[in-house]
């Protein structure tokens, strides 16, 4: 992903949180993994994601981002 396009993409996702929140989600992202469509086994890296703001469960930010 192009460093720049991850930066604006974070900036607009924080925008308007709460200091909690936004440390919760910054330091929760991560680069996805997962299995190819066909089921061979072999793993790729899927693309970044960000933890969910209203998740309370799992990696959720929800009880920070109440």
């Amino acid at each position: 992903m192009d460093p720049a396009a991850c930066r604006s993409a974070c900036e607009a996702l924080l925008s308007g949180l709460s200091a909690l929140c936004a440390t919760c989600v910054t330091q929760g992202n991560a680069w996805l993994f997962s299995k190819d469509h066909r089921s061979t086994g072999a793993g790729t890296c899927s693309g970044y994601a960000f933890p969910s703001v209203t998740m309370t469960s799992g990696d959720g930010c929800g009880d920070s981002c109440k």
